[in-house]
Protein backbone atom coordinates (compact mmCIF):
# COMPACT_ATOMS: atom_id res chain seq x y z
CA UNK A 1 0.00 0.00 0.00
CA UNK A 2 1.11 3.30 -1.13
CA UNK A 3 0.64 5.93 1.71
CA UNK A 4 2.73 9.15 0.52
CA UNK A 5 1.92 12.10 -1.78
CA UNK A 6 3.58 14.33 -4.11
CA UNK A 7 5.63 16.48 -1.79
CA UNK A 8 5.87 14.51 1.35
CA UNK A 9 9.11 14.98 2.87
CA UNK A 10 10.72 11.76 3.39
CA UNK A 11 14.40 10.64 5.33
CA UNK A 12 17.08 8.25 4.45
CA UNK A 13 15.86 4.35 4.92
CA UNK A 14 12.82 5.57 5.96
CA UNK A 15 9.44 3.62 4.69
CA UNK A 16 7.57 5.24 1.83
CA UNK A 17 4.56 3.47 3.55
CA UNK A 18 4.59 5.09 6.45
CA UNK A 19 1.46 5.95 8.38
CA UNK A 20 0.70 9.50 6.04
CA UNK A 21 -2.68 8.18 6.40
CA UNK A 22 -2.73 4.59 8.62
CA UNK A 23 -0.54 1.83 8.56
CA UNK A 24 -0.72 -0.86 6.40
CA UNK A 25 -1.82 -4.67 7.00
CA UNK A 26 -2.47 -6.25 4.12
CA UNK A 27 -2.34 -10.64 3.95
CA UNK A 28 0.88 -11.64 2.66
CA UNK A 29 2.56 -8.85 5.58
CA UNK A 30 1.05 -11.12 8.54
CA UNK A 31 2.38 -14.01 6.41
CA UNK A 32 5.64 -12.75 5.64
CA UNK A 33 5.73 -12.10 9.69
CA UNK A 34 4.22 -15.61 10.51
CA UNK A 35 7.01 -17.44 8.24
CA UNK A 36 9.45 -15.02 9.85
CA UNK A 37 8.28 -16.56 13.53
CA UNK A 38 7.96 -19.79 12.50
CA UNK A 39 11.96 -20.00 11.05
CA UNK A 40 13.35 -17.74 13.63
CA UNK A 41 11.54 -21.02 16.52
CA UNK A 42 13.11 -23.79 14.15
CA UNK A 43 16.84 -21.35 14.69
CA UNK A 44 16.56 -21.83 18.37
CA UNK A 45 15.28 -25.14 18.13
CA UNK A 46 18.71 -25.55 16.39
CA UNK A 47 20.43 -23.54 18.81
CA UNK A 48 19.46 -25.85 21.78
CA UNK A 49 20.19 -29.25 19.55
CA UNK A 50 23.76 -27.70 19.21
CA UNK A 51 24.12 -27.57 22.94
CA UNK A 52 22.64 -30.90 23.73
CA UNK A 53 25.24 -32.18 21.07
CA UNK A 54 28.37 -30.52 22.58
CA UNK A 55 26.87 -31.90 26.37
CA UNK A 56 26.89 -35.01 24.65
CA UNK A 57 30.40 -35.04 23.15
CA UNK A 58 31.62 -33.92 26.79
CA UNK A 59 30.42 -36.67 28.24
CA UNK A 60 31.76 -39.46 25.75
CA UNK A 61 35.17 -37.75 25.60
CA UNK A 62 34.98 -37.93 29.83
CA UNK A 63 33.49 -41.73 29.45
CA UNK A 64 36.42 -42.40 26.87
CA UNK A 65 39.05 -41.41 28.89
CA UNK A 66 38.20 -43.05 32.10
CA UNK A 67 37.87 -46.45 30.13
CA UNK A 68 41.25 -45.79 28.88
CA UNK A 69 43.06 -45.07 32.46
CA UNK A 70 41.47 -48.59 33.70
CA UNK A 71 42.62 -50.17 30.39
CA UNK A 72 45.83 -49.23 31.25
CA UNK A 73 45.80 -50.81 34.45
CA UNK A 74 44.46 -53.32 33.30
CA UNK A 75 41.17 -52.99 34.86
CA UNK A 76 38.99 -53.02 31.42
CA UNK A 77 38.54 -55.01 28.38
CA UNK A 78 39.86 -54.00 25.07
CA UNK A 79 36.24 -53.96 23.73
CA UNK A 80 34.88 -51.74 26.30
CA UNK A 81 37.42 -49.32 25.50
CA UNK A 82 36.95 -49.27 21.91
CA UNK A 83 33.25 -48.91 22.17
CA UNK A 84 33.61 -45.71 24.47
CA UNK A 85 35.99 -44.36 21.75
CA UNK A 86 33.11 -45.26 19.29
CA UNK A 87 30.54 -43.64 21.10
CA UNK A 88 32.83 -40.37 21.22
CA UNK A 89 32.79 -40.02 17.55
CA UNK A 90 29.40 -40.68 17.12
CA UNK A 91 29.24 -37.41 19.29
CA UNK A 92 31.57 -35.64 17.58
CA UNK A 93 29.42 -36.52 13.96
CA UNK A 94 26.02 -35.50 15.92
CA UNK A 95 27.99 -32.44 16.85
CA UNK A 96 28.98 -31.28 13.55
CA UNK A 97 25.30 -32.48 12.27
CA UNK A 98 23.45 -30.27 14.64
CA UNK A 99 25.92 -27.29 13.51
CA UNK A 100 25.23 -27.89 10.10
CA UNK A 101 21.28 -27.36 11.08
CA UNK A 102 22.00 -24.31 12.89
CA UNK A 103 23.22 -23.09 10.34
CA UNK A 104 20.62 -24.43 7.57
CA UNK A 105 18.36 -23.00 9.86
CA UNK A 106 19.80 -19.25 10.66
CA UNK A 107 20.12 -19.20 6.66
CA UNK A 108 16.42 -19.48 6.48
CA UNK A 109 15.62 -17.32 9.35
CA UNK A 110 17.71 -13.98 7.31
CA UNK A 111 15.70 -15.35 3.98
CA UNK A 112 12.39 -14.64 6.27
CA UNK A 113 13.94 -11.06 7.72
CA UNK A 114 14.80 -9.82 3.89
CA UNK A 115 11.74 -11.26 2.29
CA UNK A 116 9.78 -9.35 5.05
CA UNK A 117 11.99 -5.48 4.65
CA UNK A 118 11.35 -6.07 0.82
CA UNK A 119 7.46 -5.29 1.87
CA UNK A 120 8.23 -2.04 3.04
CA UNK A 121 9.90 0.29 0.31
CA UNK A 122 12.18 2.76 1.72
CA UNK A 123 13.60 5.55 1.20
CA UNK A 124 17.41 5.48 -0.89
CA UNK A 125 17.89 9.37 0.03
CA UNK A 126 16.32 12.25 2.12
CA UNK A 127 14.03 14.43 -0.44
CA UNK A 128 11.15 15.16 -1.57
CA UNK A 129 8.63 12.85 -3.32
CA UNK A 130 8.17 14.56 -6.56
CA UNK A 131 6.53 11.35 -8.82
CA UNK A 132 4.11 8.52 -7.64
CA UNK A 133 3.83 6.13 -10.63
CA UNK A 134 2.04 3.20 -9.03
CA UNK A 135 -1.43 3.29 -8.06
CA UNK A 136 -2.91 1.41 -4.67
CA UNK A 137 -4.01 -1.58 -6.11
CA UNK A 138 -1.86 -1.77 -9.12
CA UNK A 139 0.04 -5.14 -10.24
CA UNK A 140 3.92 -4.66 -10.74
CA UNK A 141 5.69 -7.04 -12.10
CA UNK A 142 9.31 -6.65 -12.74
CA UNK A 143 11.01 -8.23 -15.64
CA UNK A 144 14.25 -6.54 -17.04
CA UNK A 145 13.16 -3.08 -16.10
CA UNK A 146 13.11 -2.44 -12.03
CA UNK A 147 9.75 -1.09 -11.57
CA UNK A 148 9.06 2.60 -10.22
CA UNK A 149 6.79 3.37 -7.53
CA UNK A 150 7.71 7.25 -7.20
CA UNK A 151 10.35 9.63 -7.57
CA UNK A 152 12.35 11.34 -4.49
CA UNK A 153 14.06 14.73 -5.06
CA UNK A 154 16.87 16.12 -3.16
CA UNK A 155 15.77 19.91 -3.53
CA UNK A 156 18.88 20.56 -1.80
CA UNK A 157 21.49 19.15 -4.35
CA UNK A 158 19.83 20.52 -7.41
CA UNK A 159 22.50 20.38 -10.46
CA UNK A 160 22.09 22.08 -13.76
CA UNK A 161 22.54 20.75 -17.70
CA UNK A 162 23.34 23.43 -20.39
CA UNK A 163 23.99 22.53 -23.77
CA UNK A 164 27.18 24.70 -25.22
CA UNK A 165 27.86 24.07 -29.01
CA UNK A 166 31.28 23.34 -30.18
CA UNK A 167 32.31 26.34 -31.45
CA UNK A 168 32.67 27.66 -27.42
CA UNK A 169 33.49 24.26 -25.31
CA UNK A 170 36.82 24.55 -26.16
CA UNK A 171 37.13 27.71 -23.48
CA UNK A 172 34.82 25.89 -20.93
CA UNK A 173 36.77 24.31 -17.91
CA UNK A 174 35.91 22.67 -14.85
CA UNK A 175 35.62 24.56 -11.82
CA UNK A 176 34.53 27.84 -14.05
CA UNK A 177 32.29 30.22 -12.46
CA UNK A 178 28.38 30.64 -13.80
CA UNK A 179 25.77 32.87 -13.67
CA UNK A 180 22.37 32.17 -14.70
CA UNK A 181 18.51 33.29 -14.71
CA UNK A 182 15.47 31.16 -14.58
CA UNK A 183 12.27 32.82 -16.28
CA UNK A 184 10.22 32.13 -12.54
CA UNK A 185 12.55 34.41 -10.93
CA UNK A 186 13.64 37.20 -13.51
CA UNK A 187 14.43 39.63 -10.46
CA UNK A 188 16.85 36.57 -8.86
CA UNK A 189 20.75 36.34 -10.06
CA UNK A 190 22.29 32.70 -9.59
CA UNK A 191 25.65 31.45 -9.60
CA UNK A 192 27.65 28.20 -9.18
CA UNK A 193 30.57 26.21 -11.11
CA UNK A 194 31.19 23.61 -13.77
CA UNK A 195 31.79 20.14 -12.27
CA UNK A 196 31.38 18.22 -15.24
CA UNK A 197 32.16 18.80 -19.35
CA UNK A 198 30.51 15.88 -21.16
CA UNK A 199 32.80 14.10 -23.69
CA UNK A 200 29.64 13.06 -25.65
CA UNK A 201 28.46 15.00 -28.29
CA UNK A 202 24.57 15.88 -29.07
CA UNK A 203 23.09 17.14 -32.04
CA UNK A 204 20.40 19.54 -31.97
CA UNK A 205 18.88 20.79 -34.73
CA UNK A 206 22.01 20.23 -36.55
CA UNK A 207 23.93 21.69 -34.31
CA UNK A 208 26.72 19.77 -32.06
CA UNK A 209 26.03 20.70 -28.54
CA UNK A 210 27.63 19.53 -25.74
CA UNK A 211 26.15 18.91 -22.04
CA UNK A 212 27.86 20.89 -19.55
CA UNK A 213 26.82 20.12 -15.67
CA UNK A 214 27.10 23.15 -13.06
CA UNK A 215 26.74 22.52 -9.69
CA UNK A 216 24.78 25.49 -7.80
CA UNK A 217 25.80 27.54 -5.18
CA UNK A 218 23.92 30.29 -3.08
CA UNK A 219 21.00 30.10 -0.16
CA UNK A 220 18.49 31.33 -2.98
CA UNK A 221 18.68 28.33 -5.07
CA UNK A 222 16.30 26.40 -2.57
CA UNK A 223 13.88 28.14 -4.46
CA UNK A 224 14.61 26.24 -7.82
CA UNK A 225 12.79 23.37 -9.18
CA UNK A 226 13.46 20.49 -11.24
CA UNK A 227 12.87 21.02 -14.86
CA UNK A 228 13.42 25.01 -14.93
CA UNK A 229 14.78 26.43 -18.20
CA UNK A 230 17.65 28.37 -17.04
CA UNK A 231 19.84 31.32 -19.32
CA UNK A 232 23.22 30.43 -18.18
CA UNK A 233 27.02 32.41 -18.61
CA UNK A 234 30.02 30.84 -18.59
CA UNK A 235 32.67 33.09 -17.06
CA UNK A 236 35.59 32.45 -18.73
CA UNK A 237 37.89 35.10 -17.73
CA UNK A 238 37.67 38.05 -16.04
CA UNK A 239 39.64 41.07 -17.09
CA UNK A 240 39.14 44.26 -14.45
CA UNK A 241 39.35 47.73 -15.90
CA UNK A 242 38.66 46.22 -19.35
CA UNK A 243 37.54 49.25 -21.59
CA UNK A 244 34.55 48.28 -24.08
CA UNK A 245 32.52 49.86 -26.68
CA UNK A 246 29.07 48.46 -27.90
CA UNK A 247 30.26 45.64 -30.87
CA UNK A 248 27.90 48.16 -33.39
CA UNK A 249 29.86 50.78 -32.99
CA UNK A 250 32.93 48.81 -34.09
CA UNK A 251 33.51 48.68 -38.49
CA UNK A 252 36.68 46.91 -40.62
CA UNK A 253 38.48 48.53 -43.33
CA UNK A 254 39.44 46.68 -46.69
CA UNK A 255 41.91 44.91 -44.81
CA UNK A 256 40.03 43.83 -41.89
CA UNK A 257 41.48 46.38 -39.29
CA UNK A 258 39.03 47.41 -36.93
CA UNK A 259 38.04 50.62 -36.47
CA UNK A 260 35.67 53.30 -35.28
CA UNK A 261 34.16 56.65 -35.53
CA UNK A 262 34.87 59.25 -32.83
CA UNK A 263 32.45 61.90 -32.10
CA UNK A 264 35.21 64.86 -31.05
CA UNK A 265 35.12 68.62 -31.45
CA UNK A 266 36.47 69.37 -35.06
CA UNK A 267 33.53 66.95 -36.54
CA UNK A 268 33.87 63.18 -36.82
CA UNK A 269 36.73 61.17 -36.92
CA UNK A 270 38.39 57.16 -38.05
CA UNK A 271 40.16 55.89 -35.61
CA UNK A 272 41.86 52.60 -35.79
CA UNK A 273 41.47 50.03 -32.60
CA UNK A 274 42.96 47.05 -31.46
CA UNK A 275 39.93 44.75 -30.15
CA UNK A 276 39.53 41.79 -27.64
CA UNK A 277 37.02 39.39 -26.51
CA UNK A 278 33.54 40.28 -27.01
CA UNK A 279 30.87 39.15 -24.48
CA UNK A 280 26.96 39.67 -25.69
CA UNK A 281 26.92 43.73 -27.42
CA UNK A 282 29.85 44.40 -25.76
CA UNK A 283 33.56 44.12 -27.64
CA UNK A 284 37.07 45.00 -25.47
CA UNK A 285 38.86 47.29 -26.70
CA UNK A 286 43.10 46.76 -26.14
CA UNK A 287 44.07 50.11 -28.06
CA UNK A 288 43.41 53.06 -29.98
CA UNK A 289 40.55 54.42 -27.14
CA UNK A 290 40.62 56.27 -24.31
CA UNK A 291 37.90 55.68 -21.44
CA UNK A 292 35.19 58.58 -22.29
CA UNK A 293 35.74 59.23 -26.09
CA UNK A 294 32.77 58.91 -27.83
CA UNK A 295 31.72 56.48 -30.37
CA UNK A 296 29.46 56.38 -33.06
CA UNK A 297 27.34 53.51 -33.77
CA UNK A 298 26.78 52.77 -37.27
CA UNK A 299 23.07 53.08 -39.00
CA UNK A 300 21.85 54.73 -35.63
CA UNK A 301 23.59 57.97 -35.74
CA UNK A 302 23.44 57.57 -31.89
CA UNK A 303 26.85 57.58 -29.86
CA UNK A 304 28.26 56.14 -26.98
CA UNK A 305 31.03 56.47 -24.34
CA UNK A 306 33.87 54.26 -24.62
CA UNK A 307 33.25 52.92 -20.85
CA UNK A 308 34.56 49.53 -18.44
Amino acid sequence: TILVGCGAITRHKQPTNIPFRNKPTDEEDKNLKTVLRQRTATFHGAEAAVAEAEAQVRLAVAIAQRRDQLRAAGLLAAEELETAQLEEAVAVAALRRAQASLDHASALREEARIFLDYATIRAPISGTVTSIATNEGETVAASFAVPTFMTIVDLTRLELETYVDEVDIGKVKVGQAIEFSVDAFPAEAFSGTVDAVSPQAIVRSNVVNYVVVVGMRGQNTAMLRPQMTATVTVIVERIPDSLVVPSLAISRDESGTPFVIVREEGGDGRRMIQIGTTHGSMTRVLNGLRLGERVVIRGRGTEREAGH
